[in-house]
Order: structure tokens, then sequence, then C-alpha cells
């Protein structure tokens, strides 16, 4: 039985964490964890969550919001799988904030049976304006969220941009795709994306929010888009099999009140959770599937 890899990238909410990894520890998947550098968050505090699974644990990349970094982290933990001796299907991406809403081997098992498509969510047919200019102009800075001073700079940096009629990708050859990052693909194609990743840090390193553009980009610009799961490219989430709501938040923090939303769902994961926000929800549904 081939397994698959379910990759998680977090920095707190260790508890959410920890039951995830309780809920899917099996036969069926093994773990691929990044925990930010900045985080305290250490091996120790989750090693004993699995019996069946496989932990591997890792803490390299100093990750920040809407910056390349999460790009690096993507494309880190996917060598890793690659890397090792075992054959993993699919290679799923979740944050340490998402959730599993299904048991593990129904989760399993509906992508086992679907082997060969790719789960990529694809926000329209086309890049919105916005987004075109996330790529079309050199983002420096590490985009802190909240660092006036840095985001002074850059607003200047873009102006001057702008005055200059830069346009870094006018000659590129790809069409430009977005969608959310997080995603459930084949081995096969994932080592389509790590052979192309010399490309994608040339193309994307200077992009705002690269990791909501540079996977969707490859994957339809490749033979592989004939394998995507959800061929209209209408903003569906369960393109990608995650439940996400935008329209409530940024995203919506899943409330005891969503019980029946989430029990509809045709997803396997949702995004997202909090403890401080609603306990009751997580104990909910990790005590329904342990």
């Amino acid at each position: 039985m081939d397994k698959q890899a379910i990759l998680i990238i977090a920095h707190n909410n260790i508890e959410i964490l920890k039951k995830t990894l309780k809920l899917l520890d099996s036969k069926y998947f093994d773990f691929f964890i990044h925990i930010d550098k900045k985080s305290n968050i250490e091996y120790k505090d989750i090693k004993n969550c699995t019996k069946k699974s496989k932990i591997h644990f890792y803490k390299e990349i100093d990750i920040r919001w809407a910056h390349y970094s999460q790009v690096e982290c993507e494309l880190f933990l996917i060598k890793k799988v690659l890397e090792t001796k075992e054959k993993y299907e699919y290679l799923h991406l979740i944050s340490g904030v998402d959730f599993p809403i299904k048991k593990a081997e129904e989760i399993y098992s509906f992508f086992h049976n679907n082997y060969g498509k790719e789960f990529v969510h694809f926000q329209d047919k086309e890049l919105p304006k916005n987004k075109y200019e996330w790529i079309k102009y050199f983002r420096f800075m590490k985009n802190y969220r909240n660092n006036k001073i840095i985001q002074k700079i850059e607003k200047t940096s873009l102006i001057t941009q702008k005055l200059l009629k830069i346009n870094r990708i006018k000659n590129n050859k790809y069409k430009f795709m977005t969608g959310a990052n997080w995603f459930s693909i084949t081995d096969d194609f994932a080592k389509y994306l790590i052979s192309k990743e010399t490309e994608i840090s040339k193309i994307f390193k200077y992009t705002k929010s690269a990791d909501e553009i540079f996977l969707q980009t490859i994957l339809y610009n490749s033979k592989y888009k004939e394998k995507i799961y959800n061929q209209k490219y209408n903003n569906d989430y369960d393109s990608c099999k995650r439940l996400i709501d935008w329209n409530r938040g940024n995203p919506y923090v899943w409330k005891k009140e969503d019980k029946e939303i989430i029990e509809k769902s045709s997803c396997f994961f949702a995004r997202k959770f909090d403890y401080k926000t609603d306990r009751e929800i997580i104990e909910y549904l990790y005590n329904k599937l342990k």
C-alpha cells in the first residue's frame, strides 16, 4: 500500500496540531512538519502524538507573511517527501490551524481512488488585475504586516517602479494563475514542480504572496493541467477539498454553530480553527472522529 504524506506548516496553536496528528495517525499517512523558526514549538512537544505514522520534523525557515519564504517552505517540505525511500502517492499541504473533518481512512481512500487528479484551487480563469501587480513589480521587502517603516519603503519602491514603467514579467511565457496555497498533489506533479525550482525562484522570488500564485501557474502551464480535478476554475474550494469561508472572515474561524456546515461538507480539511475563539468545535470534531 502506497502511503500519503501530510505536509504541515505551523507556528502556534500546538493543541490543534497535536489533535490533527492523533486523528490522522494510521498506516495511511506520514507527517512532514515545518515549524516556523521563530516559534517555541519543538519536536519533543509532539513526538508522542503518533504510534503508526512517522513524524519528520523541521525548523529551518523564518517564515514571513506574504513573503517568498512561504514558497521556500512548501518546496522544502516537498523535497523532503521526495527524498525518502517511501512511496507517497499524494502530498497534502495544510496549516497548523487546519483540522481534518473526515476520518483518516476516508481521506486516504478518496485520494487513492482518484489517483492522478491534482486537487488545487483556482480563483478564476484569469489572474485578477491586483494580483498581476503582485508579480509585475519587485517586492523587495519582507512584507512585515505591522512595520510602518517597512510599509513606507515598500510604497515608495512601488511608486518609483510605476514611474519607470517596470514590468519584470512582460516577456514571460507563462499564463499566471492564482488560488489557495493549500493543495493535494500527486507525487508525479510534485517531482515536476521541484524540477522547476530554479525557474520558480527566478520568477517569483520578489512577488507578493507568491505562495498563492506559483503552484497554480506551474500546474496550469504544464501537461498536468489536464489532470486538474475541477476544470471550471470557479473559486470553488471543493477543488482542493478544503472547507474555507472567506465571506465571514479572513478567513472565517469555525465555531460550534457551524457543526452542520462542517459535517455536510464534501471536503476533508477545514480552515481555520482557534482554541481562543471556539474550543468546543475542535473538541466536538476530535471526539467524533477519533
